[in-house]
């Protein structure tokens, strides 16, 4: 039989503490699926920026047609990443990186099946966008500005 021998805490070596930034990254919350789904969203806020610093949303004709080019982008985009084709590109191409790699990359790469984030993020967007265009076009009917 063998006697349990209790190391003193003090003599105990513990691995060192991980920076805030990585522990906040493994967080349930901030999950792959989530971060994905902001970087939609933060991409069509992005380009929306840039299109009110461009001029797109002047007049009410322009602002329709961008908004609805930025509703077809996002549509398109939330098909295209649900089609079998694209489901299976990316599992080829996340499952094609050699052991030599660090882990920590393939480790990441082991997270394609979070790829319904981008769905989501441009579903939701789109949606989003939907609402604008119907507020810009309803207005545009009852002539207020």
């Amino acid at each position: 039989m063998t006697d349990l021998v209790q190391t003193p805490v003090e003599r105990l070596h513990l691995p060192p503490r991980t920076g805030l930034l990585r522990r906040m990254a493994k967080h349930p919350r901030l999950m792959h699926h989530h971060r994905l789904i902001a970087a939609v969203i933060v991409t069509n806020l992005a380009v929306g920026v840039h299109g009110a610093r461009e001029g797109w949303f002047r007049s009410q004709e322009a602002a329709l047609a961008a908004t609805s080019w930025a509703v077809l982008v996002n549509f398109a985009l939330a098909i295209l990443i649900r089609q079998q084709y694209v489901v299976n590109l990316l599992f080829w191409l996340a499952t094609r990186a050699p052991t030599r790699w660090p882990l920590r990359v393939r480790w990441t790469l082991g997270k394609v099946y979070h790829f319904g984030g981008v769905y989501v993020g441009a579903r939701d967007r789109r949606h989003a966008l939907v609402h604008r265009q119907r507020r810009v076009h309803h207005g545009c009917r009852a002539g207020r500005r």
